[in-house]
Parts: C-alpha cells; sequence; structure tokens
C-alpha cells in the first residue's frame, strides 16, 4: 500500500478497538485497510470504502455518533454547517451509509481546519 502522508487517516471503522488506515483521495473517495494484528498488519476491507462526497480537506473520518464505527463527515458545506454520513455497517444493512444531513449549523469565521468532534 503506497500513498502520501496527507491523504491518511486512523479510525476504527469496524468497531473491533484498533484504529484502521483509511486513504482519503482527493474527491474524498476512501479506502480502508482493516488493523488485523494490532499495527502490524493490514488488509483491505474494501476497494472503495465511501465515494467521494466532498473534497478532501473538507473530509473527517471520525466516529461521531460514538458508536464505534467511524463516519464520514464533510465539514463546512457552503456557509461553514457540517453533514454527516453515519457509518451503520454494524446494523446490518445493505447500504452502510446513513445519510444524516447538515448536523451542526455554520459558525461564522470558523473554517474547517478549526472543527474537531468529541463525545465522552
Amino acid at each position: 500500500m503506497k500513498f502520501a502522508g496527507e491523504m491518511a487517516r486512523l479510525a476504527d471503522v469496524d468497531s473491533d478497538g484498533r484504529a484502521d488506515i483509511t486513504v482519503l483521495y482527493e474527491d474524498g473517495a476512501a479506502r480502508v485497510w482493516k488493523n488485523v494484528d494490532n499495527g502490524r498488519k493490514f488488509e483491505s476491507l474494501d476497494a472503495k470504502w465511501a465515494t467521494g462526497l466532498a473534497p478532501r480537506v473538507k473530509v473527517i473520518i471520525e466516529d461521531v455518533d460514538g458508536d464505534g464505527y467511524a463516519d464520514y463527515v464533510v465539514v463546512v458545506w457552503d456557509g461553514g454547517a457540517v453533514g454527516m454520513w453515519r457509518n451503520a455497517v454494524g446494523e446490518g444493512r445493505d447500504n452502510n451509509w446513513e445519510d444524516l444531513g447538515t448536523i451542526a449549523p455554520g459558525v461564522e469565521d470558523v473554517t474547517g481546519p478549526m472543527i474537531r468532534f468529541r463525545y465522552d
């Protein structure tokens, strides 16, 4: 697996408690390599885990809803709003993605790189 550093994201996409490697392409499409041996071995999970919904610079791969599965989050639509596609693979769906639409309105003078998500 070869890719540039700015393409890599670490997030647990399959809720096994280990960080998987997500490679995010310029158009926002993502491929995932599953962590199968505590960071010593990774296996391709899917040819395209997610199709590109926004440019890479606007995408965060992170578990936003706290269910253990990393979600596909687009930070800063027009006006600064945040959109989210919930990873619903753990629910046995045919389509792994649930479009939650806009999950946060824009905040004046806040740009994508300034936004982080946290849950306790």
